[in-house]
């Protein structure tokens, strides 16, 4: 008996469990979609000297596209914005990132700048910090 009613239960919690947390993801979408403002996902960049691993450099950045038409365009967009800036990130990691010192926010910030006003056109996006991480190897 008490096998059975602890089933019940428990399938009662998982079936109202979806609706839950739909709730809150909906709202959030909704509201994220009425935003000009994008995040990106992180963007990890192997840290590589002489052949070997020295570590990770992980980025985060989101966009201010200024508008919700130039938000759908950036979104559109973001696969080549996205290749662009790993491209980037990895140019810095391998020749200007300075193992010793803390990665220069200044100069990553205005190359991922650069790089979004090459795919989306001059001031139609600002690249925004979220993160700057670098995990190093002893």
């Amino acid at each position: 008996m008490r096998i059975w009613f602890g089933l019940v239960c428990g399938l009662a919690v998982l079936c109202a469990a979806p609706a839950a947390i739909a709730s809150p993801e909906a709202k959030e979408d909704a509201e994220s979609s009425q935003s000009p403002y994008l995040a990106l996902d992180p963007i990890p960049v192997p840290i590589i000297r002489d052949g070997a691993g020295r570590g990770m450099l992980i980025v985060e950045v989101g966009i201010d596209a200024g508008s919700l038409d130039e938000r759908k365009e950036t979104e559109r967009l973001m696969p080549r914005l996205t290749d662009l800036y790993i491209q980037v990130l990895n140019l810095y990691a391998s020749r200007d990132l300075a193992l010793n010192h803390s990665p220069d926010a200044e100069i990553i910030r205005t190359r991922l700048q650069q790089a979004t006003d090459q795919i989306l056109g001059a001031k139609k996006g600002i690249v925004l910090f979220r993160q700057l991480l670098v995990r190093r190897r002893a």
